[in-house]
């Protein structure tokens, strides 16, 4: 079996810059803090944003979690104009 995960992939200080999404109710959260993990071992900048009481894909539930949404894309957007 072939696994697919960044965190298989070479981490090198040329990396660019990354923001980190993480849901606490998400299977992926705790690759998603390895990943972030990873980055900061090698000195690449990271931005992280956790959303402890959020499940997977929460974004797609925008309309029952209104304030958890705008908090990112909040933080996204600000992610961006740096």
């Amino acid at each position: 079996m072939k696994k697919s995960s960044p965190l298989f992939g070479n981490f090198t200080e040329n990396l660019p810059e990354s923001l980190v999404i993480t849901a606490g109710c998400d299977p992926l959260r705790d690759e998603g803090l390895a990943y972030l993990k990873a980055l900061k071992g090698k000195g690449v900048k990271t931005s992280h944003l956790a959303f402890d009481d959020m499940v997977h894909a929460f974004m797609n539930l925008e309309t029952l979690v209104v304030e958890e949404c705008a908090r990112l894309y909040q933080g996204i957007g600000e992610f961006i104009k740096q």
